[in-house]
């Protein structure tokens, strides 16, 4: 197909598509009027539980015991603790949930940090969260001037996302439990939650949300229908650009001699013969027995044929401005 013919199928192309935009549009307004403002709820609901308890052995006794209300703080040889938190949602999420337990003493109104252990993360898929674990106080210093509590927090973390509503579901929690520093202490633990509910809601309208889905729909063909005009049109420029047509004839016609290299090779080190036909290039390569590289100095606007023989490179350039 010569270039008339090809400029001429062009055209039509664009027409049809401008057809096309024009269809499209009246669909996109039909579909967009249809949005109405029918909406349900929909809802998602949480259920929270969690507990922590403890069992302490005091020193030179082999059992555990969990049932006293106050202990002798300089008695105590290991506090057993352990936890369980579960969360359970109505619908599916996916996500990761984590924990770690970090140890504070409370001195002079502060709090040190004097334990921390790894983070511990797990990937969910379903309904459930359920961690339960457990873990060891030993060593509990006695007599520090201006400690007053000793508490381990374990941080729990998770990051959900629900299909059904659309959302996500981030929340920090902790579970605590404080050993004060007295003679007679009494060992307090986070309280027990049971069948805590929460629920989310969300408002939906499925016919709106189809209405919507169509209308991008038809906003995305208009924007496609577009860019093909404007590629379309910069084929016909590039077609009709005297520079472009000139590289492409040469290396159309010299294909089996012409390497395109990526880069501008380094000629600072070389002895530059600047030829002022191509053809005077070409024989060159003939004579020297050497491939003719080429490579785009500045995109679209100029470009170079090399031909290399020892210390010698023999430049053809072809400029832009140059072309008419």
């Amino acid at each position: 197909m010569n270039k008339k013919n090809r400029t001429i199928l062009y055209y039509n192309l664009i027409f049809i598509l401008i057809i096309l935009i024009g269809i499209s549009s009246f669909f996109l307004a039909y579909f967009y009027n249809l949005i109405d403002e029918d909406l349900r709820m929909q809802d998602v609901s949480v259920v929270e539980n969690s507990e922590m308890n403890f069992s302490v052995k005091e020193k030179g006794k082999e059992v555990f015991t969990h049932n006293k209300d106050t202990y002798n703080l300089s008695d105590i040889d290991t506090i057993n603790t352990y936890f369980n938190y579960s969360i359970t949602f109505s619908e599916e999420v996916t996500g990761s949930y984590s924990y770690n337990i970090v140890g504070y003493r409370e001195v002079n109104g502060e709090d040190v940090e004097i334990y921390k252990s790894n983070n511990y993360q797990y990937e969910v898929t379903g309904h459930i969260i359920n961690l339960s674990s457990s873990f060891d106080i030993k060593d509990i210093p006695t007599n520090i001037v201006g400690a007053s509590n000793l508490k381990y927090v374990v941080k729990i973390n998770y990051s959900l996302f629900n299909d059904y509503l659309g959302r996500s579901f981030v929340k920090s929690d902790s579970l605590n439990i404080t050993i004060p520093n007295m003679n007679e202490t009494t060992i307090k633990t986070s309280d027990k939650v049971s069948n805590k509910k929460i629920v989310f809601s969300e408002t939906k309208d499925d016919d709106n949300e189809l209405y919507l889905v169509i209308t991008l729909e038809f906003m995305g063909a208009i924007i496609m229908f577009i860019l093909l005009i404007l590629l379309i049109l910069r084929t016909i420029n590039k077609e009709n650009d005297p520079y472009q047509m000139t590289i492409d004839h040469i290396l159309k016609k010299y294909e089996k001699q012409i390497v395109k290299l990526k880069s501008i090779p380094d000629l600072a080190k070389m002895d530059v013969l600047f030829v002022s036909d191509f053809k005077d290039l070409v024989d060159a390569s003939y004579n020297l027995d050497q491939v003719i590289n080429y490579t785009e100095v500045i995109k679209n606007k100029a470009s170079i044929f090399v031909v290399f023989n020892k210390h010698v490179a023999y430049v053809y350039k072809i400029n832009r401005q140059h072309i008419k």
